[in-house]
């Protein structure tokens, strides 16, 4: 099974010059813990929610800042046309629960470690009719 076909929902994409309340914010409205910071269709780094409340909020960084000041980089990610087995492998390497889905240069999706259960189980089922 390839990742983009476990992939659950799209990437949330954000510039690196957003500030951390619109990045907070479109998280909310999204209901996504983590976005990817893209530049010029580029990606550039990720931020999750934790990143905001450890590097943030914790240290009293105005909410105005830009995002990219907290940033994850490098990014951890994966090619749509990757094995499934690939995405497992870069979750346990790394110790992260989020891969953004690249197709060439530009993020096509998220994928989850929650993804993975999901993903087999309905490839499982499919393999069986």
């Amino acid at each position: 099974m390839k990742v983009l076909e476990a992939v659950r929902r799209n990437a949330v994409t954000i510039a690196p010059e957003a500030t951390i309340d619109e990045t907070a914010k479109l998280m909310a409205s999204s209901g996504v813990g983590a976005v990817t910071i893209v530049d010029d269709q580029a990606l550039v780094g990720i931020v999750t929610d934790r990143d905001i409340v450890c590097r943030a909020v914790a240290r009293e960084v105005p909410v105005d800042a830009r995002v990219d000041s907290l940033m994850s980089t490098p990014v951890h990610a994966i090619a749509a046309d990757a094995d499934l087995h690939d995405a497992y492998a870069l979750f346990r390497q790394h110790g992260v629960r989020r891969l953004p889905v690249l197709d060439g240069a530009g993020v096509v999706g998220m994928i989850t470690i929650d993804d993975l259960p999901c993903a087999i189980e309905n490839y499982e089922l499919y393999a069986q009719r």
